[in-house]
């Protein structure tokens, strides 16, 4: 794949990555405001239906209060008459509270007879809504009257009354209660409904007689015409919602009052009071902004890192390939010289008969002989390294494989007094498949470590079969390496120091060939050495038995 084409996918998939974590965040952080947000509004329900049972609570309280003192003021009248005095009434126990403005008594033509303040006899109160309601309706009831400033108290008041009847069931006469309307907007200040809040106590028709709203309290308005009238029309209580034509949401809880003449209404701005989780969502909102790109800035800076590595990764193949290929010009080139020196020193010690002169040319033939293996070692290296050299499996003897190897270097083993053995363990199939140039230059460059490396003991190859592998040991109890070098046997070059020595003979390159070798067969290579107790290379390999020759037509037929 091109270069560009390369970094053009790797952004996108980035990108793609980074888009996928940013969504799943920003999933989340949508899901849990809105969990908050519920969480917050179920809260201000349940506030707003406390406030409400509190404020009905109290209301009931009162109305019953004033619904006594009216029935007190009635039983009085009908055992006293005229001769009650309702000023004496007013001092006593039962009506000292502030509640009480006035207590009246009005005749059945609705002429002012008692009064518990100076007024004038025969006062006409009979044009008073409160007075005229009592004329028409036969039931007997509180009724609450339209608020008015009365004519006897000078002072904005609440008519409360009931009728007087006589024994025959005719009206006799009105009891009047006239209260004070801000002892109920008293109690609605005391309680936290925020800035927007309101509080409605009206009568079925729609007037209400008291209203708290934003600090300030008004009586007798009419509210007929709202939606809050034409909801509470429609329900017997409960909480919801009302929106105004600029669109501000409220949150009303509604409940009737005891002989449902009465009604409370009690509103929340609900934005104001959501007004907590709106801060908190406007702070999570500009973090998960934020997040957001720091998340696509660490993909970009990841992009980038990816491209200066896969620059660099470029850079270092063409420069392994450069390298390659000189090794493997140079090493043609050396090739040739070196084959005609052996060739001819090789012509010269056979028709060489001075032992002096024959010992000079063997240590020429000798070197140069090494040198050839290097130069061989460098190609193989570099062929291997370009990708020169396939794979190719044939049926091979194992057996027969493995002695060959281990023979070969049983005598330099020897001449060092070191003892050299093959063990192959039962379960090892005869035949398999494999690439017999590759396994043995494995093998013979791991025996030669062994046995360059160990100077008395014994150098053991065991072979055995494991979990679908051919694993093949070779152990011996030479010096042993450092810890710190195991980490690094398998490059190129490397080379082990011993003591004052700068280095063993050899380019580096034997373990090398080893593991790309063993990475081309799709195996792997392991070392376990300890200093002064010897080195185990272990060799995993693909097992691939094969049929012994004379098995093979018997084994296809049954294919």
């Amino acid at each position: 794949m091109p270069l560009t084409k390369r970094k053009r996918t790797t952004t996108i998939r980035a990108m793609a990555v980074a888009g996928l974590i940013a969504a799943l965040m920003w999933t989340s952080v949508m899901y849990l405001l809105q969990q908050a947000e519920n969480m917050q509004r179920e809260a201000v329900e349940r506030n707003l239906s406390s406030v409400t049972q509190a404020i009905v609570a109290h209301s009931n309280r009162t109305l019953q209060w004033i619904d006594h003192a009216a029935l007190l003021i009635r039983q009085r009248y009908l055992l006293e008459g005229e001769s009650l005095d309702l000023n004496e009434l007013v001092n006593s126990r039962d009506f000292s509270e502030p509640l009480f403005v006035l207590l009246s008594i009005a005749d059945s033509r609705g002429a002012l007879i008692s009064s518990s303040q100076p007024y004038t006899k025969g006062l006409d109160l009979s044009d008073r809504e409160h007075i005229k309601e009592h004329f028409t309706r036969k039931n007997d009831f509180l009724f609450p009257g339209r608020p008015v400033i009365g004519r006897v108290s000078g002072k904005p008041s609440i008519q409360f009354t009931r009728k007087i009847l006589n024994t025959n069931g005719t009206l006799a006469g009105i009891v009047v209660v006239s209260v004070d309307p801000y002892y109920f907007t008293a109690t609605y200040q005391s309680l936290n409904l925020g800035e927007g809040g309101r509080v409605e106590l009206f009568r079925s028709d729609g007037l209400a007689l008291v209203r708290h709203q934003d600090h300030q309290d008004a009586v007798g308005v009419d509210i007929s015409g709202t939606d809050l009238f034409k909801h509470a029309q429609t329900t017997d209580g409960g909480i919801f919602h009302l929106t105004d034509e600029k669109g501000k949401e409220t949150l009303w809880a509604y409940s009737e009052l005891e002989g449902k003449e009465l009604h409370v209404a009690v509103a929340m701005d609900l934005d104001e009071q959501m007004l907590p989780i709106t801060h908190l969502r406007v702070r999570i909102l500009i973090m998960a902004v934020l997040l957001s790109m720091t998340i696509f800035g660490l993909a970009w800076a990841v992009v980038k890192y990816i491209f200066v590595i896969e620059k660099n990764r470029l850079q270092a193949i063409e420069a392994n390939q450069k390298k390659s290929g000189f090794l493997s010009n140079v090493s043609h080139e050396l090739r040739t010289p070196l084959n005609g020196i052996l060739g001819y020193t090789e012509l010269l010690l056979l028709n060489e008969k001075d032992k002096e002169r024959g010992e000079f040319l063997r240590v020429i033939y000798d070197s140069g002989a090494h040198l050839l293996s290097l130069v061989d070692s460098l190609l193989a290296l570099s062929r291997i390294e370009r990708g020169l050299v396939p794979l190719q499996l044939r049926r091979e003897a194992l057996h027969s494989l493995l002695s060959g190897v281990v023979q070969i270097h049983m005598r330099s083993a020897h001449t060092k007094g070191v003892s050299l053995s093959l063990h192959v363990a039962r379960n090892v199939p005869a035949y398999i498949f494999c690439d017999r140039v590759k396994l043995t230059q494995i093998l013979h460059n791991l025996i030669r470590n062994a046995v360059k490396f160990t100077d008395r003991g014994s150098i053991i190859v065991s072979v055995e079969c494991r979990n679908d592998e051919l694993v093949i040991a070779v152990q011996d109890t030479g010096r042993g390496i450092e810890r710190e070098c195991q980490e690094h046997l398998f490059d190129t070059f490397f080379q082990i120091k011993h003591g004052d020595a700068q280095g063993d003979e050899g380019f580096g390159l034997g373990l090398p060939i080893v593991k790309q070798l063993t990475d081309l067969m799709e195996g792997r290579v392991r070392v376990e050495s300890y200093l002064g107790k010897g080195t185990t290379f272990t060799l995993h390999l693909p097992l691939r038995a094969a049929p012994a020759p004379a098995e093979e037509p018997t084994a296809q037929k049954a294919a």
